[in-house]
């Protein structure tokens, strides 16, 4: 859907897809280092296949705004490039469009069943402000999770 958040961006980096691995497998607690984890030790949690990771912040605490961040690496002669897509969780996506279609409904029932547009356009600017929320929320945790991504790859 168009109008759920996301970002995308395109690294150049100077080291090699296999040392970017390396040091994604010492900080990303996946299913198999499971038994050697140590709170402090991994930043974030997910998946490493190959040149392809998928991967989010590890929190102490529920967050419904953090990013999965899904990854793919490519070598090139002088490094590597890496894609990065910035997405929300799907549960949470599924709770943006639920509400955002239950209010829009509400607002046509406001205006075909009873004609009253104040309360439509009350329910429109809710539906408004909980997709701005959402939004700002989402840019604010993706430039976090951006910066410990960068502090792993430089």
């Amino acid at each position: 859907m168009m109008f759920i958040p996301k970002k995308t961006e395109t690294l150049v980096l100077t080291r090699s897809s296999t040392e970017l691995i390396n040091r994604l497998e010492r900080r990303v607690s996946t299913p198999d280092n499971k038994q050697e984890d140590d709170k402090n030790h991994y930043q974030f949690i997910g998946t490493i296949e190959d040149n392809a990771f998928v991967i989010s912040l590890k929190l102490n605490k529920a967050d419904n705004f953090i990013p999965i961040i899904h990854g793919n690496i490519e070598d090139t002669s002088k490094g590597s490039i890496v894609f990065l897509k910035y997405t929300l969780f799907k549960s949470t996506k599924m709770f943006l469009v639920f509400w955002t279609i239950l209010i829009f409904l509400i607002s046509l029932m406001f205006i075909v069943f009873k004609g009253e547009m104040w309360y439509a356009s009350l329910a429109l600017f809710v539906s408004l402000a909980n997709y701005m929320v959402t939004i700002i929320n989402f840019r604010r945790k993706v430039s976090v999770s951006r910066d410990y991504l960068m502090n792993l790859f430089y």
